[in-house]
């Protein structure tokens, strides 16, 4: 599905700001910036956060796990390794889940 919206962006994709929401699925910090995973009904997209670009957003970060609700907007760009990803400049809200992840999210992991 996000490969049929870099596809309809066309070179205009890094330029263009998306709105994407969806719980998270899986969180990957590597210091001064971390990838996540967002799952809605459509698909899975890959999540890059960078504290250079989100500010104290970042911070936001530490309050987060797996199945709470993110909403990210930025470019949409390719990893080094290809993988479609949104490089977020906004989280204008996030939404804390107070009842533990169901088994489906079990495979999930956070690092």
């Amino acid at each position: 599905m996000f490969e049929a919206m870099e596809d309809d962006l066309g070179d205009h994709a890094s330029d263009s700001h998306v709105i994407v929401s969806g719980r998270i699925i899986s969180l990957r910090g590597m210091g001064r910036a971390s990838f996540l995973d967002l799952r809605d009904g459509s698909g899975t997209i890959q999540v890059l956060l960078r504290e250079n670009v989100l500010e104290q957003a970042y911070g936001l970060l530490e309050n987060l796990d797996l199945g709470d609700f993110l909403e990210v907007i930025g470019p949409v760009m390719r990893t080094r390794t290809g993988q479609v990803t949104i490089e977020a400049h906004d989280m204008p809200f996030a939404i804390q889940m107070y009842a533990p992840a169901s088994r489906k999210m079990a495979w999930s992991t956070r690092r």
